[in-house]
């Protein structure tokens, strides 16, 4: 889908006129008054600078960390000072980082802090953080700044040390006899998410019975899971990559005397970033 910018309209010439020799409250910066020149006390040229240099100072801090082309096929990435995991981090910038032609690479720091440019974004979005997404075609470079996805965050309601964890349980009493492949459970999520993993518990089970978490028709776990009575049940996950929209469901499987008593799936999500 493409991106909708705004038209936003400039206010009328005389409202900017009475803007001359005042200051504007929110951010420091006067405007310079009408007939203001080089012969004025202070002269244009120190009433401009004197603006240059509070809006450099006011852009300093969204610097840090940008992306940028430096020719070449090669980027450069400014320092910055950030938080991640709770942790005061540091990076003391890079430049000459060299870009295939031909590709797309995400830019990022990981936990260790180190610049890693990569062909897909960690799994886990608490992991590191996110710079850019930097297009190399025909020996031209195209960039795209994507730190707004850590500034422009509201945490989840979970506490934070679970990581924007989603937590759902689907619930059956009783799955009776002869089911095959039957959904007691479906979830349509409404963003990208990882599964990060999955745990089945009942309280009986007897003959053959089986569980599989599936997204759409394709099979999410490794193989199906066998549930054991009393216990819990932790199955390997193979495609832990759910996109949104894209249909969860848990599903119960069993023969003619299998039954299965208070099962219990609990599947654990976390918030994905896509390129």
């Amino acid at each position: 889908m493409s991106e909708i910018f705004p038209n936003e309209v400039w206010p009328a010439d005389a409202a900017v006129e009475l803007l001359d020799g005042t200051t504007d409250q929110r951010t420091g910066l006067p405007y310079i008054a009408k007939g203001t020149a080089p012969t004025s006390v202070p002269s244009f040229e120190v009433q401009y600078n004197r603006v240059q240099q509070r809006l450099r100072g006011i852009l300093a801090g969204w610097r840090q960390g940008m992306v940028v082309d430096e020719g070449g096929l090669c980027i450069g990435v400014y320092p910055i000072r950030f938080m991640l995991g709770g942790t005061r981090r540091s990076f003391m910038g890079a430049s000459g980082i060299s870009v295939p032609d031909d590709s797309q690479k995400v830019v990022y720091l990981d936990g260790a802090t180190a610049l890693q440019v990569a062909d897909y974004w960690p799994s886990d979005v608490a992991s590191f953080l996110p710079l850019a997404i930097v297009s190399a075609v025909d020996g031209q470079l195209e960039i795209v700044d994507v730190r707004g996805y850590a500034a422009f965050r509201v945490p989840s309601l979970e506490a934070t040390n679970v990581r924007d964890r989603r937590v759902l349980t689907a619930h059956a009493a009783a799955v009776s006899g002869n089911q095959a492949d039957v959904a007691i459970y479906v979830f349509d999520p409404a963003e990208d998410l990882t599964l990060e993993g999955v745990q089945v518990y009942c309280t009986a089970v007897s003959a053959s019975a089986s569980v599989q978490v599936k997204k759409a028709d394709s099979s999410v776990l490794a193989a199906a899971v066998v549930p054991v009575a009393g216990a819990v049940v932790k199955p390997t996950i193979a495609d832990a990559n759910i996109a949104a929209s894209n249909p969860v469901s848990v599903r119960v499987t069993t023969d003619g005397t299998g039954s299965i008593s208070n099962l219990a799936v609990t599947l654990f999500f976390k918030a994905a970033l896509r390129s």
